[in-house]
């Protein structure tokens, strides 16, 4: 699969939303909100991206139960970082029109 690194973004905005010190982020692709960040992926991309994400070291405590949900307790140092860096939109816009 080719990396989306708009789902890549996505998923980590939509662990900080929220994940805290007493909760953790569950991507369940059943019971996904409308109002969320990955709504507009099928559920194998986003799985995988979950998996690239983990990967590169930007999520803590992944708990994968495939078929049901995904876990994740938190973003790691290296994750709120790399989400730091690319929040805002225009900068988001100018690197991708620079990948």
């Amino acid at each position: 699969m080719k990396i989306n690194p708009d789902c890549i973004r996505d998923i980590l905005l939509e662990v900080e939303k929220h994940s805290s010190f007493h909760s953790f982020y569950e991507y369940a692709p059943r019971s996904l909100p409308s109002d969320s960040y990955l709504a507009k992926y099928d559920i194998d991309t986003v799985l995988y991206h979950i998996r690239q994400c983990d990967l590169c070291g930007y999520l803590f405590n992944t708990n994968w139960q495939v078929f049901e949900y995904v876990g994740i307790e938190d973003l790691t140092p290296e994750g709120h970082e790399f989400l730091a860096d690319i929040r805002d939109d225009s900068i988001w816009k100018k690197a991708l029109a620079k990948g």
